[in-house]
């Protein structure tokens, strides 16, 4: 007689798929706790062409680092970092909206992973700042 599968082990075979996918499923970083980390700046997008160049070179001199709660700015080479609190409004899988005690409610900030290692920050509406992952030592 072949092999059949009786009740019993259905079930048990429907339990371990059910258990291995939410295994896999809290294995998934949530958009924020992927935001964790050092960011540097690579373009801006979105200005004009005349101030494409001038744009890249600012953007490229930003660095963000985000830890638990707090965010660190530092928005050249030569300036001093500026570390605030922030609060996650919302978020799904890819996009984060925050606030800031430094900027305020009103203020909210749009940040989208791209991937892993990439991110845009919306400065302004149709205006962004491309961020590529700190490599880790």
């Amino acid at each position: 007689e072949g092999q059949g599968y009786d009740g019993a082990s259905m079930r048990r075979a429907a339990i371990l798929c059910f258990a291995l996918s939410a295994a896999v499923a809290g294995c998934q970083k949530t958009a924020s706790e992927r935001l964790v980390g050092k960011w540097h700046g690579v373009k801006a997008e979105g200005v004009l062409p005349e101030l494409q160049q001038s744009a890249n070179e600012a953007a490229q001199g930003m660095e963000l680092e985000f830890k638990k709660d707090t965010v660190t700015l530092r928005a050249a080479k030569d300036k001093d970092p500026m570390a605030s609190k922030y609060v996650v409004l919302r978020e799904d899988k890819r996009s984060v909206v925050l606030v800031t005690e430094q900027d305020g409610a009103a203020n909210e900030q749009t940040l989208t992973l791209d991937d892993d290692t990439t991110m845009r920050w919306q400065v302004l509406q149709g205006k962004t700042i491309t961020f590529n992952r700190d490599k880790q030592p």
